[in-house]
């Protein structure tokens, strides 16, 4: 019931719904809606629960820039020792990439500097990753993170941890 206030629910469910899955969606788990023709895709309750069924111009936006900085994250050199604890990463142990200044703060200061909205971000969403679909913004932003963000190896439970940071 609470899917049906998802914005995307008429397209999500196709021509019908199986059943729903719990599944991986990258780094997170996420619920997934099974169709009776056996293709499947993922579906937001978070995103149900908000007004109207639909994210915030803030939450597409900042999907985006996300998206927009994975080769970032991906390119932080691996370090044997946890950022936040001082404890050795072994290989065996779940890690996180972990944005020193919260990485709300650097899109934030990046919006400000550029004289621009959450609103202002428009956003193309192929499947269940989502980019930023002015060239200019995303080369601005890739920059600016790349310039500005500082990253740092950590255990996965050290960083979830400490919980929303502004």
């Amino acid at each position: 019931k609470v899917f049906s206030h998802h914005y995307e629910w008429i397209d999500k469910q196709g021509c019908g719904v199986h059943h729903l899955e719990v599944r991986n969606n990258g780094t997170t788990r996420g619920f997934w809606i099974v169709r009776i023709d056996g293709s499947a895709i993922d579906i937001s309750w978070v995103v149900a629960l908000r007004d109207n069924g639909r994210p915030s111009d803030k939450d597409n936006a900042t999907a985006a820039a996300r998206s927009e900085i994975v080769a970032d994250i991906l390119a932080c050199d691996a370090s044997a020792v946890c950022g936040i604890c001082n404890h050795p990463i072994f290989v065996s142990d779940a890690r996180h990439v972990d944005h020193v200044i919260p990485f709300d703060k650097l899109f934030s200061d990046w919006l400000t500097l550029c004289g621009l909205t959450y609103a202002d971000i428009k956003v193309n969403s192929p499947g269940t990753e989502c980019y930023m679909a002015i060239l200019e913004h995303r080369l601005s932003w890739q920059a600016y993170h790349k310039a500005n963000a500082v990253l740092r190896q950590t255990h996965a439970k050290c960083n979830l941890s400490r919980g929303r940071r502004s």
